[in-house]
């Protein structure tokens, strides 16, 4: 997680959807609509950022909940997210430190609390590092998996799944907390979040919350 603004949402975020849809919706006080249901509050007013009301207890129980999802010292989650983010077609950003586990002791106040001194050495997280490396190794030397179009193979939200193909790769996102399988009829596992990802004949398995890039022939 690069950055968290948690003053809006998006415009195709389901409760935004559902309170612009229904006035009697619960959702509708969670945002500050002008005239109903087109004109709203929105970050830099830009339409796509419908501002929320964080003094509402139950936006801000949905927001911080949000948050603690990614977070928590789980480095399968940053490792998904990562992997998610050098597929993508944008430039892909780090902030200092996450590379080797780096943390922060307040999310506000001081600069040198909002980040604590790099780590060394024995210090740094050395697989994460590791992971990183090879991340940004495939997308200098893979230049497919991030700059061909994108054709969505597996959307379930029930379940975390999330597959696209660019070009001759296949990306596949597990973020639940279960075990999970696909039909893949990829020649090679080119780079997994987790070392019990397989690729077995025609199908691939996924550890909870890792993700993986296939190669096609």
């Amino acid at each position: 997680m690069l950055d968290f603004v948690a003053n809006h949402l998006s415009r195709q975020h389901p409760a935004f959807v559902a309170a612009q849809a229904d006035p009697a919706s619960p959702t509708r006080a969670w945002f500050f609509f002008r005239d109903y249901p087109q004109t709203y509050e929105a970050f830099y007013d830009v339409p796509d950022q419908p501002v929320v009301n964080t003094d509402l207890p139950a936006v801000r129980e949905y927001l911080i909940g949000a948050a603690q999802y990614w977070l928590g010292d789980d480095t399968r989650r940053l490792k998904l997210a990562a992997l998610c983010q050098f597929t993508l077609p944008q430039p892909p950003i780090l902030y200092y430190g996450t590379e080797v586990g780096l943390s922060q002791r307040q999310a506000v106040g001081r600069l040198e609390e909002a980040r604590l001194p790099m780590l060394w050495n024995e210090q740094q997280d050395r697989s994460l590092l590791d992971f990183y490396r090879r991340l940004i190794q495939l997308r200098r030397r893979t230049t497919d998996v991030w700059s061909e179009p994108r054709t969505m193979v597996r959307v379930d939200d029930e379940h975390g799944l999330y597959a696209y193909r660019c070009g001759a790769y296949l990306v596949v996102l597990n973020n639940h907390d279960q075990a999970t399988a696909l039909s893949c009829p990829a020649a090679e596992l080119i780079l997994t979040t987790d070392a019990g990802a397989t690729l077995t004949g025609e199908q691939l398995d996924l550890p909870p919350f890792a993700g993986a890039i296939c190669r096609f022939d």
